[in-house]
């Protein structure tokens, strides 16, 4: 009889943990809408990182495949105006390793822009102020920064009312926690790949090769 209880009390605890397993699964909301804040860093080539600030969102069709976009913009580079900006939009598959965390990986395509600022340039003025936004783009870096001479400004040197857009594509991957107040914190990191175009005829393509580490908060609904 001993034995028959204990066995009894054993599968009843069994039994127990997982209704109170699976009643703590349910608090956790993981489909529907969804949209959120991200703060973060993001380097093109060997430059320093930059500032990352932007908003994203999506829908959960299920709780492992949802549909994600976002839109985010560095902080200025060096003495210019320009900044880095991209939208974008890629499915998403998470992978549940408990009720209140998960991996996720997604890659889809991108809008990247290098954006245009002021352009105030005095040529009787030789000092090295903020009165230039000349940027050096000729070997299609982004790390260099540099005012030309004046006997060698030439088409590869371009001035920040200049503008690059064009598709690239975006994957990444990142780790998710849950919370039951349906307030969820992200980790994420993403790659940029691709090549966009200048808004002249002289303007070459600029080479984008862009990490961005990030991290995101949301609301899901």
């Amino acid at each position: 009889m001993k034995t028959v209880s204990k066995i009894s009390l054993a599968i009843a605890l069994s039994l127990t943990s997982t209704s109170i397993f699976a009643n703590q699964s349910k608090t956790y909301d993981k489909t529907g809408w969804y949209v959120g804040v991200l703060a973060g860093q993001v380097k093109n080539h060997s430059a320093d990182g930059l500032g990352q600030a932007g908003l994203y969102g999506g829908y959960h069709f299920t709780e492992w495949f949802g549909l994600e976009q976002q839109y985010w913009r560095s902080e200025e580079i060096g003495n210019t105006d320009m900044a880095f900006s991209s939208l974008d939009i890629a499915p998403k598959f998470s992978l549940q390793l408990s009720s209140f965390v998960s991996l996720y990986v997604k890659a889809g395509v991108s809008f990247t822009m290098l954006d245009d600022g002021d352009y105030d340039y005095d040529d009787d003025d030789d000092d090295d102020d903020h009165d230039w936004d000349w940027w050096d783009i000729s070997n299609q870096d982004s790390s260099t920064l540099a005012r030309p001479a004046a006997s060698s400004r030439t088409s590869q040197y371009l001035n920040s009312y200049d503008e690059w857009s064009g598709f690239t594509w975006n994957y990444g991957f990142g780790v998710q926690v849950y919370t039951p107040a349906g307030i969820n914190i992200a980790l994420a990191y993403e790659q940029y790949e691709g090549e966009i175009s200048g808004e002249y005829s002289y303007s070459p393509d600029l080479n984008i090769d862009m990490q961005s580490v990030s991290v995101r908060v949301h609301y899901q609904f």
